[in-house]
């Protein structure tokens, strides 16, 4: 929008005025030829991008589609010379689910409202799942890019994956290193990609008041994966809301414990690369013999001597 460009300096000022430890994200009040808007910023230039490139062709798709979401419209996204990514977005006002439901004026209400919220958001998430994947999309964000789901931790996958092959390949490295007894390997390559938001908390959801849609209000942890992945996005253990939202939505179950044990490990070992490339290849290091060392993997005490701990970790993945 050429009309957008000249506020962009008002924006860029308006959010390098507030602390860098603030959080990244602000409303700017808009005037008469500008709306109100929602600005995220950071420096996080290839993530920021690509959530921005997976919100606008997701808000493409829903304008033609009655049984869609709402989706907020991406206005504007631009970097300042200092490498800062700057996303404008339409401003939403409605209250998130969370918020909504506080305002239920009694427990009738409040069940109805709890109950409706749960069916809209499991049609929601089964109508990203349908969702076409464009031509220049093999595995990840629109466009390509960091995988953001919940088995990487909050810091999203270590590697831009190439193709599923490749993310099968780094589970499977992951798996190896634990110890022998528990180690084994789990197949994805072939599943159907879907379009997964692991985010599923009623604080990324919103109820239209006049459609009675429910809304999406965030896309940082909106990627296409192999169906498993998006299974495991909707374990029961990650809450009783995404427990509720998962007995709505169809997906096979069958490798949730394997890829939480994977997801454990990862975390575990740090996140890292693991010595596979974007491809699913090893890589290759040059090293001489005294530095030499083993892979990194993960040792756990024995039970004879070590009381058994259940780990909060550990039941968030199965």
């Amino acid at each position: 929008m050429t009309e957008f460009a000249a506020f962009r300096e008002r924006i860029i000022a308006i959010c390098g005025e507030r602390p860098y430890y603030d959080y990244n994200h602000l409303i700017i009040q808009g005037r008469e030829d500008f709306p109100d808007m929602f600005v995220k910023y950071g420096y996080r230039s290839c993530q920021l991008h690509a959530e921005a490139r997976t919100q606008k062709y997701v808000h493409n798709l829903a304008q033609s589609d009655p049984r869609a979401p709402c989706v907020p419209e991406i206005l504007d996204v631009f970097e300042d010379d200092h490498g800062h990514v700057y996303i404008v977005k339409e401003l939403i006002n409605e209250p998130n689910l969370d918020k909504w439901l506080e305002g239920a004026a009694s427990t009738d209400d409040h069940t109805r409202c709890h109950t409706e919220a749960v069916e809209k958001v499991a049609a929601a998430i089964s109508w990203l799942h349908a969702c076409p994947r464009p031509s220049d999309t093999r595995i990840g964000p629109v466009g390509g890019g960091i995988i953001e789901h919940y088995i990487f931790s909050d810091t999203g996958a270590p590697i831009a994956f190439a193709h599923a092959a490749a993310l099968q390949a780094y589970l499977n490295e992951a798996l190896s290193r634990a110890p022998p007894s528990g180690r084994c390997t789990v197949n994805i390559s072939t599943e159907p990609l879907l379009l997964c938001a692991s985010h599923v908390r009623p604080d990324n959801f919103y109820i239209d008041p006049t459609t009675g849609k429910v809304g999406m209000l965030s896309f940082r942890r909106v990627s296409f994966v192999p169906e498993s992945l998006a299974s495991l996005a909707l374990s029961p253990m990650r809450g009783t809301f995404v427990e509720e939202v998962s007995r709505l939505v169809d997906l096979p179950t069958d490798k949730r414990d394997i890829l939480g044990r994977a997801g454990m490990l990862i975390t575990m070992l740090g996140g890292r690369h693991l010595g596979i490339d974007e491809h699913g290849r090893k890589k290759r290091t040059r090293r001489s013999r005294r530095s030499r060392q083993p892979a990194a993997r993960v040792t756990i005490p024995s039970s004879d001597t070590t009381p058994t701990i259940r780990s909060p970790l550990a039941a968030s993945w199965v």
